[in-house]
């Protein structure tokens, strides 16, 4: 198979190493979570897989396999090996304070594990209305399984899979995989994928319905389309996305005659890019 090199730069832009490895390949890009040039664990790709796996994450540490992370139920094992292949791309969990999390799909239950110790910790299981779920008897019954694949088990709006997970004991944020692969339903609306939950008081927002105010200067803070199949991606303290300079530049034009205060940053990009200069990446850090 083809081989590969990761070039690694900072989030302002700056180079920071090529990790060498003589193993890399389309696998290892794609589901890989690194810790280091020898130490990453690796998400199980099941519309690649010869055989079904038992569990959903193994580790590697010099290219040999010691390890491995949320158990998959070998009870429903074939039934997610077959429906998985529905959900197309899929982004991996990013590693913060040393631990990831991940969602089981379909059936939402939600790990922490220890990137180090590989330590699955099971939190809780995500419940969503009805009209958002499938039937999940198709995980347990295989012949009713084998009859639905290949057709429309789901809807537009149901939620088969969430990631780009970030969590602590006041929220969580996350990325629905939903029933449709686009930003918008069949319908023509946009559909809600990014939201973020508060415990104390179960409030649940929609980055989608967020519009830019004063806070933003006015300015969009996310694409609809990058974020449906991308979603926010976490570093540090910080959730990033990104947004190309035509849309910058449309809304500074359209929204002059707020005067909005831009920082001195911002005002310099104004002053020296234009419509056709190089994405910017928009990073944002929640109160």
């Amino acid at each position: 198979s083809d081989k590969y090199a990761i070039h690694s730069y900072s989030l302002s832009g700056d180079y920071i190493k090529k990790i060498e490895n003589s193993d890399l390949n389309s696998d290892f890009i794609y589901n890989s979570i690194v810790i280091d040039e020898k130490n990453y664990w690796l998400r199980h790709d099941f519309s690649m897989a010869d055989t079904i796996p038992s569990s959903y994450f193994s580790q590697y540490k010099n290219n040999v396999k010691v390890n491995h992370a949320v158990p998959l139920d070998s009870a429903k094992s074939y039934a997610v090996y077959r429906l998985k292949k529905e959900l197309g791309y899929e982004t991996v969990p990013y590693i913060y304070n040393n631990f990831f999390y991940f969602s089981t799909p379909f059936e939402h239950k939600l790990y922490q594990i220890n990137a180090t110790t590989g330590q699955s910790s099971p939190l809780f299981q995500m419940v969503y209305p009805a009209k958002f779920g499938i039937d999940n008897s198709l995980l347990t019954i295989k012949n009713k399984m084998d009859s639905v694949v290949n057709k429309n088990w789901f809807k537009d709006i149901s939620i088969l899979s969430i990631e780009n997970i970030e969590y602590n004991t006041n929220k969580i944020i996350f990325k629905a995989k939903r029933g449709v692969s686009g930003s918008y339903g069949s319908d023509g609306k946009l559909i809600n994928r990014n939201f973020l939950y508060r415990f104390k008081d179960s409030f649940l927002a929609s980055f989608e319905r967020m519009s830019p105010d004063i806070s933003t200067y006015f300015l969009p803070f996310y694409n609809a389309h990058t974020i449906a199949f991308k979603g926010f991606y976490r570093q540090n303290e910080y959730l990033h996305t990104f947004l190309s300079s035509l849309e910058l530049f449309a809304a500074h034009q359209e929204n002059k005659n707020k005067n909005p205060q831009y920082p001195p940053v911002l005002q310099e990009y104004f002053n020296t890019q234009n419509r056709k200069s190089n994405p910017v990446i928009v990073r944002m850090k929640l109160k």
